[in-house]
């Protein structure tokens, strides 16, 4: 879906909350050099995860502005081998899948209030996608179809027994697009791919997408 009136049509991402350890874990990527700039960016386009709410079909548009913080290494740096750290990697992955199928349901209806959305996501990737769902119902549309995922494990801290994966992905939202009420396409825009980061979080056993960035159509 589009993304909020007035905000540029670069990549963005929601201002993050305060969140002791998440935010340390994000400061020690940044230090380490890992974030991939909005320069690296392509062009914009509309799709059902991103856009203007005037001119796109996307369905994910952020809640407020911010600036692209992408927050992962290289895909498979993250050197950790132990039994631990293949059963992170495994379980991040399943918990970023899932987050996109709840928040691709919560779409269908534009539901920002639906609570299936908690069930694999907390924090600013929470707000981000109920945010968007927001925007949408707002604005009358719903989204149809599914995106195209992507992802590969990047950094994991700590390195023998993570509970915090950084996930770097592809997402295609070719296929996941505004729809109005009456079953035509919100606009012309067509979808496409984006490339996307997440921080995948493990909290009181339970894995959830904590932070989530999603760059400009044409970024892969």
């Amino acid at each position: 879906m589009g993304s909020v009136e007035g905000q540029p049509d670069n990549a963005r991402v929601p201002r993050q909350r305060s969140a002791g350890n998440r935010n340390r874990v994000a400061a020690a990527l940044l230090a380490a050099g890992v974030i991939v700039s909005a320069a690296d960016c392509g062009t914009s386009g509309g799709k059902a995860v991103a856009g203007s709410a005037s001119t796109s079909t996307s369905a994910s548009a952020p809640a407020s502005p911010g600036s692209p913080t992408l927050l992962s290494g290289p895909a498979g740096s993250s050197g950790a081998s132990s039994a631990q750290a293949v059963q992170a990697s495994q379980d991040a992955l399943a918990a970023y899948r899932a987050a996109y199928a709840d928040w691709v349901e919560a779409a269908k209806t534009s539901n920002y209030q639906d609570l299936a959305l908690e069930h694999h996501m907390s924090g600013q990737a929470l707000s981000y996608a109920s945010g968007s769902l927001r925007v949408h119902q707002v604005q009358g549309s719903v989204a149809k179809g599914e995106p195209v995922l992507r992802p590969t494990v990047g950094q994991m801290l700590p390195a023998a027994d993570p509970t915090e994966v950084v996930i770097n992905s592809q997402v295609d939202d070719s296929n996941w697009l505004a729809y109005t009420s009456d079953g035509r396409l919100f606009d012309k825009t067509p979808g496409g791919c984006h490339q996307s980061q997440a921080l995948v979080v493990k909290k009181d056993g339970v894995w959830k997408v904590d932070q989530l960035a999603i760059n400009q159509v044409g970024t892969c």
